[in-house]
């Protein structure tokens, strides 16, 4: 199993910030591998995307949801599994913790490749969601 964990700190309250992560269809414009993301069911999403050099498709469900707290998630097929916290800071910022776990072969691309390429994305994933918040939240 690879394991990814990153946080940032992001200048807006948590509600905000929760709000923009729920937007499952607006993946596109902070995750810079994700091409669509469709809501196809109750609590199911499939994904469309670019994983280091391979255009793969995938399906995940949402298995935890706590309002402007948490939001955890497992694939149907046993690829990954990961969360996203939330905790509100003082002066109107949040912290944004993202853990993913992940089965290399479930990927079908080179391992060791996979591994930088997760967590390259995550973290540029995350300083675009940062960057996206704060524009769309600016006092």
């Amino acid at each position: 199993m690879g394991f990814v964990d990153e946080s940032i700190v992001i200048r807006t309250d948590v509600h905000d910030a929760y709000s923009v992560w729920l937007d499952y269809e607006g993946y596109p414009r902070f995750m810079g591998g994700v091409e669509a993301v469709e809501v196809v069911g109750y609590c199911r999403l499939r994904w469309r995307g670019r994983v280091c050099t391979e255009i793969l498709e995938w399906e995940t469900d949402i298995v935890d949801h706590i309002e402007d707290t948490r939001l955890r998630w497992r694939a149907t097929d046993g690829r990954e599994t990961g969360d996203v916290d939330f905790q509100k800071l003082d002066a109107g910022e949040t912290l944004v913790h993202y853990q993913l776990e992940y089965e290399p072969a479930a990927w079908g691309v080179d391992e060791e490749g996979l591994c930088a390429c997760l967590h390259a994305r995550v973290r540029d994933d995350l300083r675009a969601f940062k960057a996206l918040v704060e524009a769309l939240f600016r006092a």
